[in-house]
This record gives C-alpha cells, sequence and structure tokens, in this order.
C-alpha cells in the first residue's frame, strides 16, 4: 500500500518535478538577444511505445495528454503524444521503431542517456513503489558512491535512467 494515492493532489513527487521542469524552461542565457526571445518549450523523449510513457508519466506526476498524431496525421516515426506537467512545460513521446534503450550504467560503445530527470520526494521508499507499480523499474545498478537510503537510479519503461532523491539530497 502506497503512503498516498496519486489522486489525492500534487504529491512532494509532482511538485519538484513542476518545479525542476520549470526552472529548466525559464533559464536564459546572460549574453541573449533582447530583440529575439527564445525559451525551452518542451522536452521529447525517444521511445518504443509513446502510450507505454505516457500511461506511466500521467500515473507517476499526474501529468494530462494535450495532444496525439494517428495513423491518418502522423508524420513520421509510429506515434507522438504530448503531455503538460504542473507548471505547462510540455514533455513529448516519440515512438520509433528503431528505438534502442540507453544502457546503465554507462558504457563506451553502447547506446547512452542524453539527458535525465531529477525527482525529489519526502518518502523514497513510497515513490519507488509508485514508480515499480506505473511500470518503472529500479536500476540494476546503483551508483556505490550514493547512499540508496538517499537516492535510487529508476528506470522509466523505456528504459530510461532518473533519480530520485529525498528532498536537500
Amino acid at each position: 500500500m502506497l503512503a498516498r494515492s496519486v489522486g489525492d493532489g500534487p504529491t512532494p513527487i509532482r511538485r519538484f518535478v513542476a518545479l525542476a521542469v520549470g526552472s529548466c524552461a525559464a533559464l536564459r542565457p546572460i549574453e541573449q538577444d533582447p530583440a529575439v526571445e527564445t525559451r525551452v518549450m518542451g522536452l521529447c523523449l525517444d521511445c518504443a511505445d509513446a502510450e507505454q510513457m505516457a500511461d506511466f508519466y500521467s500515473t507517476v506526476f499526474g501529468w494530462e495528454v494535450t495532444a496525439r498524431d494517428d495513423a491518418e496525421t502522423r508524420m513520421g516515426g509510429s506515434g507522438w503524444i504530448a503531455m503538460r506537467t504542473d507548471v505547462g512545460t510540455s514533455v513529448s513521446f516519440q515512438a520509433e521503431e528503431w528505438y534502442e534503450p540507453p544502457v546503465w550504467p554507462e558504457s563506451s560503445g553502447h547506446q547512452t542517456k542524453m539527458m535525465h530527470f531529477e525527482v525529489g520526494t519526502d518518502d523514497l521508499a513510497a515513490a519507488v513503489e509508485l514508480i515499480v507499480q506505473s511500470g518503472g523499474r529500479v536500476a540494476p545498478h546503483q551508483p556505490p558512491d550514493r547512499d540508496q537510503s538517499q537516492l535510487r537510479v529508476m528506470l522509466d519503461p523505456a528504459g530510461h535512467p532518473f533519480c530520485v532523491g529525498l528532498f536537500g539530497t
């Protein structure tokens, strides 16, 4: 049994991700040309199954699907779904037939991760349980220099690694 259910409103996990995604979206280089405004509007993750990824991230973080393609409107790939986070930043999933999950831990000559989410929580055990029940898994390799009672490396359904740690770690 989880310490809290996903439908009970914003969980500490969702609040942290919203802040982390929002912070990244708000960062701008100091040298930016004042005549041209640029900012990150979203992030797209490649995967083998966009539906599976949308289900996972919706369950874990409460994100909503805002757009998707279908067989008639598809312009490439094998499916695309966009989701809105708590702060409005878009996270999309692009299914590709050629997708290969990243290898964790990273190894030269193999597909490596290109980015990862940093997720905070006030209850690591409950967060790990929620992620596993939602289709994610604990990464088989945990960095030996990290205290597993404070931080865990997890994998989403497509194999993307992300970190879940207690707030402040």
